[in-house]
């Protein structure tokens, strides 16, 4: 090898060396680069009080609006907008969605199966059809399940007459 290719390919293999580098990251002594800024989409009814607590429980956890952590928040009385509006936030795109009532949850669902969605108050989540099981829900629902309503039901059922003590 003449010494004028030799000095060619060592450039040359310099030159992709560095933009490989540059390629699948930083160069040594570079900065790492910024932290990714989590994007979260909120879909709701109405800007109830459980939006002051999301917001509470972010602080909480070390996160402020706007500074580490970007709320997407989208509300609606209207149910015919929620499709709308979560095919919105789909298209920011976000990182998660959160939406608290069931109906909102499904709506979220609906618009999208990559995106994960976080359900808060739903009763019975397999039953609404937003997730497959409780022990395995799959897709990209998850969230937290209140059996409030079975609970109190049973409550108010009257033990049979042959249980039930003379007053």
């Amino acid at each position: 090898m003449r010494q004028e290719t030799r000095c060619q390919f060592v450039q040359g293999a310099s030159i992709a060396t560095l933009g490989l580098l540059a390629g699948c990251g930083r160069l040594p002594g570079q900065a790492p680069p910024p932290a990714k800024v989590p994007r979260v989409g909120f879909l709701s009814a109405s800007s109830e009080p459980i939006h002051q607590a999301f917001r509470a429980g972010l602080v909480d956890l070390g996160y402020v609006e706007d500074h580490n952590i970007v709320l997407e928040w989208r509300f609606s009385a209207v149910p015919d907008e929620w499709p709308s509006l979560a095919a919105e936030l789909v298209r920011l795109p976000v990182d998660a969605i959160v939406a608290p009532p069931t109906v909102t949850a499904l709506v979220a669902k609906q618009a999208t199966s990559t995106i994960p969605i976080v359900f808060v108050t739903a009763g019975d989540p397999v039953g609404d059809g937003l997730v497959d099981s409780l022990a395995r829900p799959g897709g990209n629902v998850t969230g937290v399940a209140s059996k409030r309503r079975r609970t109190s039901t049973v409550r108010l059922k009257r033990p049979p007459a042959s249980r039930r003590t003379p007053s």
